[in-house]
């Protein structure tokens, strides 16, 4: 017996390969994120996502999640250089932000 084919498409996409995990970060990045001038790779998450922020860690293999005082987030925070020149070379000509694109040219 042959599995049927459903014609639904499914409701999550999983990240298989490292463009499409490529394009999730940088994503990320242009939407709620920051290059900062020492270098450092700054996502930040509302705290009902800190999960993600764990998640996101522990599949890039680097970072820091840190809370934000006085506020409702954390902050996910790639500084080892190993981290941001591997994030950087799977977000390159992905991001879209135009002060993402001129962050990424000018600090890494």
């Amino acid at each position: 017996m042959e599995a049927k084919i459903s014609i639904h498409r499914p409701s999550k996409q999983l990240l298989n390969s490292e463009s499409l995990f490529g394009y999730y970060l940088a994503g990320l990045i242009d939407g709620d994120g920051h290059i900062s001038k020492i270098g450092h790779i700054v996502i930040s998450f509302n705290k009902r996502d800190l999960k993600d922020a764990y998640w996101l860690r522990t599949k890039i293999g680097f970072g820091k999640v840190r809370e934000v005082k006085y506020k409702n987030a954390v902050n996910l925070i790639i500084s080892n250089k190993t981290g941001v020149s591997y994030i950087s070379k799977i977000i390159h000509n992905k991001l879209k932000h135009p002060t993402r694109i001129e962050q990424y040219n000018s600090r890494l």
